[in-house]
């Protein structure tokens, strides 16, 4: 018997069917606001239901609905780390030298990324020194690259 086999308990879930144990599904315990949860209480709520039931419901298995479900989390993950970087490179124009923030202030989050992933530094040149100087070493284009 399984509370939430859907996502965490996915992989107890599929572990135990594969070992020839019978699994069933038990729906998520309605809390009122305040309530705290109690896995004694909620053993207690799932093992009544169980038996109350005429029909007891199999987790799903994993197959394309767990594909489907992996790709949309990897997606989301990934617009959220792309959102995540180009607010750090925004940032980061904020306190950047004044002849560097004139050059990439003006830029959207997409055309800042660009620009920026196109920069490079030149490792004779102090960090100071690059920081400082009128034309930024550091803000040459690199050459294009064949992909």
């Amino acid at each position: 018997m399984g509370e939430g086999t859907g996502s965490y308990g996915s992989g107890l879930a599929f572990y135990l069917r594969e070992r020839g144990e019978r699994v069933i599904e038990i729906d998520r315990p309605r809390r009122s606001r305040r309530g705290a949860k109690s896995d004694a209480l909620d053993v207690i709520r799932a093992g009544r239901e169980a038996l109350s039931e005429n029909k007891l419901a199999e987790p799903r298995g994993r197959g394309r609905r767990e594909a489907i479900r992996v790709l949309l989390t990897s997606r989301e993950g990934a617009v959220k780390a792309r959102t995540q970087a180009i607010c750090q490179l925004q940032a980061l124009v904020v306190s950047a030298p004044e002849n560097l923030r004139g050059q990439l202030r003006r830029l959207s989050g997409e055309g800042l990324r660009r620009r920026c992933s196109g920069m490079r530094v030149q490792a004779e040149a102090s960090v100071e020194a690059q920081a400082q100087a009128s034309t930024p070493p550091d803000c040459s284009p690199r050459p294009a690259t064949q992909v």
